[in-house]
């Protein structure tokens, strides 16, 4: 059987549906039994089996002799028997859905009777039948856990389909698509004016969610989209002091068409792009960095240059250079380097198509999926259709989750989609952060034809290899999926035989009706949307027609009715960029109204080849680069240290494991790498756990130290050293940094009267208090007023050069989100630090004060150097490290790490950490914070050893992006331990130890390879000042 050429039921059969049997092979020590998919046909008074993936009858039955019936009130499954057959073992028979085992009984006592075929249902019956199907299967064996639900509802939808009805019925009311422009000018315009208009546009807005919180969150400075009206900006010519004014035509041929023209007043050029050069001109007319330049503070202002003549981004680019040369020696070296970061990240933000978000052009293409769907608004106003779509999309969403590849909805998950992202934004994003890796899935319209065919391959095959069930009736193309899985290292023969499982569409009488089918329009009226013919449309009013219906994928544009007023609108605004099907397949693509700029193809053939000519040059670059790059380049790396009065947890699993991966990976390109980690073992908590326990704090802290010594060994971490607050080394090192402060007039006596958080082990102000009703805003604990002795560090000294210091290196605390939060808190005064306590004595005690121990995070912080000698630096053997390329720790401790560490850094003269990275909690499956008392707490060990450290440590690594709170599923940590590690990573090794035996002799043969280097290290090292 050829491939690519999906199995459908023979001329001659009169019916054929399909259900999973139970089928038996030898494996290993006994038999595995499962369940595979089977055509069940029926010619005449004979039932056969089919095995479709391979061609093979299985069974062969005359239709009078058999009986089906359910093994157990509630089961899925059936016994297949034959009466001529009474010592033959029946067939084992699943099926979720009750509808279509009745129909399929009906149709084996007609052939039994030798009755002729029962005639087809009316269409509309037919259509429901599908949606029936859905429901019943789902109700009946509900997917498993870890696939999400939302909350987006049948009413939710249907409010979204009357939205969409509204537009379809606003193009009948336009005679041109120039009227039609006019009324989405209009819209977009008042949508700019007041983004809390309920309208078209705001919706479509909500359809691109990433942007769409971007601009709400920047609602008191607008974005460019949301800050001028498209009509506005096209309304003029965008060069400097021209007024030239375009007629609406002009306007819609330069901002749809993307024409290009000449100015008929300042005979300047005029397209897109210029346009799009002006309104960043408009927006950033200057950028400031402030920098500290031979101890002194400067500020520096770059003049951004005006529209170039010729209106080119490379002119203007070129201008933009030649002033950063010019300014260059007005600052220090950092703070050029932060300027050019800063407009460089304003230049690539600005002018990415992900951010060039044009709500005119995204209306446009939205009004092509309304031109699908509402000539076919009664079925899908339909609660029963609404609840199957739901269902799809619920699993539609779970692919995204595990699969992390562009997939492509059918029209129904594609109606869902807009009503969850534009009903309701904020549960929106709750549930891709909550579900979906932490990650708020965009929405993108965008996807050029042959890409969406690859994708809807991929969409097709994973659909059925996770659900085991058919995604639609619209087959994959076969040349598709190997185009996608080029790339791909597995053997050809492991992608056919997917293909051959996997590409299954369903038989005649179970598959999704009207996908792939044309239906008499005398049948599809009685249901449909009355739609009167154009009578400028080019195509007569056709015999058959097709709808969109559960199943069709969202590029199929036969949909379309051809000769609709709708459609005609699209063609008469030069709108080619459409889905058709014809007998040689799919032509262009109906997702992407966007033209592209007026450039021939000699000029992009041109552009690809100095493009060729660049990388050349840059790979020779990279080449020399990786020969002179010194292997022995320092890098450091630490933890933040554990706390000792309790048991590890899984926060300190992921971050042990994430940080030791770090590092494991910069000694792979041959860096000189130390790892750093530790336990934290004095303070007042401390202190009360071990007079709790009846224990010495000591003892304690050798009790839990030993633990998470032991946690690092069996999480098969590389670190070098593992320091304790309560060695000598540290204690010296403390005592030392603490001497260095007050030589510098940074530490002096005073009282300290306020509010004590004891969890915390910090003193908290009155307005902070207030702000968390004098409690902890974790465990509920009230805070304790305290007076007491202290001695204080002289923390307000340092806020400015602090500030500096975050505006000269932006990438010193990472995340983004995370470095904003602490420059907002520096807005207000800084306070001086209480640094000593008197009213416990487990800790540091002061070197000039022995009533005082030392507060027990300048005592902590401290470890950082005292674990590489930092007593001796900078001449220590250990202390050649610092300063540390990198601290890993928790986002709730930034302040700390990034406020008071560097701060005590500066008083002691010690340079300051290159990057502080924050990451993010590790919570329940649901998002909600692990706690005992709610009895959600995963012990780390647990894992460990019911999967093995090398699966948990992948799958802590994988979980999550870094830097984002991750979600712990142990049902997705299984699928993804058998799935990713078991069976692909598995198939794999099995393959490679097969190969080697059967060609090898048993050996891995020798192959050259060549040396790893850090490629984005040395393309950073190549790169222009812009």
């Amino acid at each position: 059987m050829p491939l690519g050429v999906p199995v459908a039921m023979s001329a001659d059969s009169q019916y054929a549906v399909d259900f999973l049997v139970k089928s038996s092979s030898g494996l290993l020590f006994g038999l595995a039994s499962k369940f595979e998919w089977r055509q069940f046909a029926l010619t005449g008074p004979t039932l056969t089996i089919v095995d479709t993936s391979v061609g093979k009858i299985m069974h062969t039955f005359n239709a009078a002799d058999v009986t089906l019936r359910r093994k157990a009130p509630d089961s899925v499954v059936y016994a297949l028997e034959s009466r001529s057959r009474p010592s033959s073992r029946p067939l084992e028979v699943s099926s979720p859905s009750v509808s279509r085992v009745q129909k399929f009984q009906a149709a084996l006592l007609a052939a039994a009777a030798a009755s002729p075929p029962t005639a087809d249902a009316d269409l509309l019956t037919s259509l429901l039948g599908v949606a029936m199907d859905i429901v019943e299967s789902h109700a009946a064996v509900p997917p498993s856990e870890s696939v999400a639900t939302s909350r987006v509802s049948v009413e939710q939808i249907q409010l979204h389909l009357a939205e969409m009805q509204s537009m379809y019925d606003l193009q009948s009311s336009c005679s041109n698509m120039e009227e039609l422009y006019v009324h989405l000018l209009d819209l977009e315009a008042a949508y700019c004016h007041d983004p809390t208009v309920d309208s078209f546009c705001h919706t479509v807005h909500k359809l691109h969610p990433v942007q769409y919180a971007q601009h709400t969150q920047k609602r008191a400075g607008p974005t460019p989209i949301l800050n001028h009206p498209i009509k506005s900006l096209f309304a003029k010519c965008p060069h400097a002091n021209c007024s030239y004014t375009f007629h609406m035509t002009t306007a819609y041929n330069l901002h749809i068409k993307g024409d290009s023209m000449v100015c008929a007043l300042c005979h300047r050029p005029v397209n897109r792009q210029v346009f799009k050069l002006a309104s960043f001109i408009r927006q950033t007319p200057s950028f400031v960095m402030p920098c500290v330049l031979r101890n002194q503070p400067v500020t520096l202002v770059l003049d951004m240059p005006p529209m170039p003549p010729d209106g080119k981004l490379s002119s203007y680019m070129d201008e933009v250079r030649q002033r950063m040369r010019q300014l260059a020696p007005q600052g220090s070296r950092a703070g050029i380097q932060a300027l050019t970061l800063q407009v460089r990240a304003a230049l690539q933000s600005f002018f990415s198509p992900s951010n060039q978000l044009d709500l005119v052009q995204a209306m446009l293409r939205q009004l092509d999926f309304v031109n699908k769907v509402c000539p076919n608004l009664s079925y899908w106003a339909t609660p029963l259709v609404l609840n199957a779509a739901i269902i799809r999309y619920h699993k539609f969403m779970h692919l995204v989750r595990v699969k992390g590849v562009t997939l492509v909805p059918t029209t129904d998950i594609d109606l869902v989609w807009h009503t969850h992202q534009s009903y309701n934004p904020h549960e929106y994003g709750k549930f891709c952060r909550q579900h979906m890796n932490g990650n708020v899935v965009d929405h993108n319209d965008m996807i050029g034809g042959g890409d969406l065919q690859v994708a809807y391959a991929d969409t097709f095959i994973l659909w059925s290899q996770v659900f085991n069930e058919p995604y639609s009736s619209h087959a994959p193309a076969y040349a598709a999926y190997k185009e996608g899985k080029a790339a791909s290292n597995n053997p050809m023969y492991s992608k056919e035989a997917t293909w051959r499982k996997h590409s299954r569409v369903p038989s005649h009488d179970c598959r999704f009706v009207g996908v792939n089918e044309a239906f008499p329009l005398h049948a599809v009226l009685p249901f449909a949307t009355a739609v009167l013919p154009d009578p400028a449309a080019k195509q007569v009013v056709p015999h058959d027609v097709r709808v969109a219906v559960i199943g069709t994928p969202v590029m199929d544009g036969r949909v379309r009715l051809p000769y609709s007023h709708q459609n005609f609108l699209m063609g008469d605004g030069g709108l080619a960029a459409f889905v058709y099907f014809d007998m040689g397949g799919i032509m262009n693509c109906g997702c992407d109204f966007s033209v592209a700029d007026s450039q021939t193809m000699d000029e992009l053939k041109k552009q690809m080849a100095a493009l060729e000519v660049s990388a050349q040059t840059e790979e020779i670059k990279l080449r020399a680069l990786e020969a002179e790059a010194p292997r022995s380049e320092k890098f450091y790396i630490t933890t933040a240290i554990h706390y000792t009065n309790g048991q590890p947890h899984m926060g300190h699993a992921y971050e042990n494991v994430t940080s030791d991966v770090i590092a494991r990976y910069h000694r792979t390109y041959g860096r000189d790498v130390f790892f750093l980690t530790g336990t934290d073992e004095h303070g007042q908590k401390i202190a009360q756990t071990a007079e709790a326990q009846g224990v010495t704090p000591i003892a304690l802290c050798d009790k839990y130290s030993g633990i998470f010594q032991k946690l690092a060994k069996d999480l098969n971490m590389s670190n070098d050293h593992f320091i304790r607050t309560t060695s000598k080394q540290h204690i010296d090192f403390a005592q030392f940094i603490f001497g260095k402060a007050e030589a510098n007039g940074d530490i002096y006596k005073g009282t300290y009267e306020g509010w004590y958080n004891v969890r915390e082990e910090t003193f908290v102000t009155e307005n902070e208090a207030q702000l968390i009703d004098y409690k902890d805003p974790t465990t509920g604990t009230p805070l304790k007023k305290m007076q007491e002795s202290s001695y204080f560090f002289r923390m307000s000294k340092y806020q400015e050069r602090l500030i500096a210091h975050y505006h000269a290196n932006p990438t010193f605390l990472q995340p983004e989100t995370h470095r904003q939060s602490i420059l907002k808190r520096l807005e207000e005064p800084l306070l001086d630090l209480s640094a000593s306590r008197t009213t416990f004595r487990h800790g540091v005690p002061l070197p000039n004060d022995p009533d005082h121990v030392m507060y027990v995070w300048f005592d902590a912080l401290s470890n950082y150097l005292s674990g590489i000698d930092g007593i001796n630096y900078p001449n220590g053997a250990l202390s050649k490290y610092w300063p540390a390329s990198v601290h890993v720790i928790g986002k709730d401790i930034t302040w700390f790490h990034c406020v008071i560490w560097p701060c005590i850094l500066m008083s002691a003269g010690f340079p300051l950490p290159t990057r502080v990275f924050a990451h993010g909690f590790v919570n329940a499956r649901d998002g909600t914070k692990m706690s005992k008392s709610i009895g959600n707490v995963v012990d780390p060990y647990d894992m460990i050893h019911k999967y093995g450290v090398d699966s948990f440590r992948y799958f802590l690594v994988r979980g999550a992006k870094y830097g984002s709170d991750m979600p712990f599923s142990e049902d997705e940590f299984f699928n993804i331990h058998n799935a990713e590690l078991n069976d692909t990573l598995g198939n794999l090794v099995h393959r490679g130890l097969t190969l080697s035996v059967k060609y090898a002799h048993g050996h891995v043969p020798d192959v050259p390879a060549i040396p790893c280097f850090d490629v984005l290290a040395l393309k950073t090292a190549t790169e222009e000042v812009c």
